[in-house]
């Protein structure tokens, strides 16, 4: 919330008030969305290694395929 007293803006209500006196305060709480700063790095990093690791992956899966290939080969 933004709070207001007596129309200007902040917490606190400033006057003299003479002594056994009174001084009406009227606040005002106005509601105010404001997301966090949250400072993260960002995705690109996760994104590269998941990329380098998926690359890696289907280069042993290739080399597997053709390694059993040259074996089927040279069995029959």
């Amino acid at each position: 919330y933004k709070t207001t007293v007596n129309g200007e803006a902040g917490y606190i209500a400033k006057g003299l008030i003479s002594n056994g006196g009174t001084a009406p305060a009227s606040f005002v709480n106005t509601p105010y969305y404001e997301l966090p700063e949250t400072g993260g790095g960002g995705t690109e990093l996760y994104t590269l290694a998941g990329a380098l690791l998926t690359g890696g992956a289907i280069c042993l899966l290739y080399s597997d395929i053709r390694r059993r290939k040259e074996e089927s080969k040279s069995t029959s």
